[in-house]
């Protein structure tokens, strides 16, 4: 199925309507969105907890973000277009997938923002994390662009109940960790707990 062009316009209105839901049906409480300012060409990593995460982020975040998400999203007509319009691409969880991997450098050059669920999947387990795949570090390391945390804890409830925190940007090009990837998890799991 071929896949449609991003659309700023179609993202905006869409964007304008999830602003309206999420502020006033869920009321999230948005807690270091100021982390995000100023900062283009970076990658929005965290938790995963429900298939509304991605609505709340795209109201949240004042700026166009392009998500990596699962290929099974892109295979009916309606659920590739309107993720595709809205700057998301499709992502084979189960392979290397050379093809997303470069889209996802490609946004990053052109100074973008990307989100990334490094869990892979949405946590239906009562953990308060999944172990993280190490796509999201990669791509930092690799596009020497920084990795925004970010912990939802919660639950989306009518009238609230829900929280986002996003933590300080981390750039692993300048950081001295032996594990990348177990520091992005264990800075996620404190901004879950920390909400």
């Amino acid at each position: 199925m071929k896949e449609q062009e991003f659309d700023l316009e179609f993202y905006k209105n869409v964007r304008s309507f999830l602003v309206f839901v999420m502020k006033f049906a869920f009321r999230p409480e948005v807690i270091g969105i100021q982390n995000i300012k100023n900062e283009m060409g970076v990658i929005l990593a965290g938790n995963h907890i429900s298939m509304l995460d991605i609505p709340l982020l795209i109201s949240v975040v004042n700026d166009d973000v392009h998500f990596m998400a699962k290929n099974e999203l892109f295979e009916n007509k309606l659920g590739n277009y309107i993720f595709s319009k809205m700057g998301s691409f499709p992502i084979n969880r189960n392979e290397v997938d050379l093809k997303s991997i470069k889209t996802a450098l490609r946004l990053l050059k052109e100074e973008n923002i990307l989100g990334i669920f490094p869990e892979g999947t949405r946590n239906k387990t009562n953990a308060i994390i999944l172990p993280f795949r190490e796509g999201a570090t990669r791509l930092a390391i690799r596009s020497k662009k920084p990795i925004i945390p970010f912990g939802i804890s919660g639950k989306y409830r009518i009238g609230g109940g829900i929280t986002i925190r996003f933590g300080e940007a981390i750039d692993f090009n300048r950081l001295s960790v032996e594990n990348h990837n177990e520091y992005l998890e264990t800075k996620v799991k404190e901004l879950i707990y920390k909400n």
